[in-house]
C-alpha cells in the first residue's frame, strides 16, 4: 500500500462533506487507487449509502458493489471498515 498520511479522521471528515454527491461510478475508480486512504474513502462513503439507504433495493446495489470490487479491499482495516456494516 501507499500511504500519504491522512488521518482516518480527516477522510471521515472528507466522506461526510462528498457522500451524497458521489456516484458508484466514481467509488469505483477512488476504491480502486493505488493510495490507502483514497481507497478508504471510498468504503468510508459507501457504508455511508448503504446506512442510508431507504429501501432493500438500494442496499443490494451496494452490497453488490462491495463484492464487485473486493479485490480493492486489501488491508485489515479497510475490512473493518466496511465489511460488518454492508455484508
Amino acid at each position: 500500500d501507499i500511504f500519504i498520511g491522512v488521518s482516518v479522521p480527516g477522510v471521515r471528515q472528507v466522506a461526510k462533506k462528498y457522500y451524497k454527491e458521489i456516484s458508484l461510478t466514481d467509488l469505483q475508480t477512488i476504491l480502486h487507487s493505488k493510495i490507502h486512504e483514497e481507497r478508504l474513502l471510498a468504503l468510508i462513503i459507501l457504508v455511508m449509502k448503504y446506512q442510508k439507504a431507504t429501501d432493500k433495493k438500494q442496499k443490494q446495489t451496494f452490497f453488490k458493489f462491495y463484492l464487485k470490487n473486493l479485490k480493492w479491499v486489501n488491508n485489515w482495516d479497510l475490512v473493518d471498515t466496511s465489511a460488518s456494516y454492508i455484508v
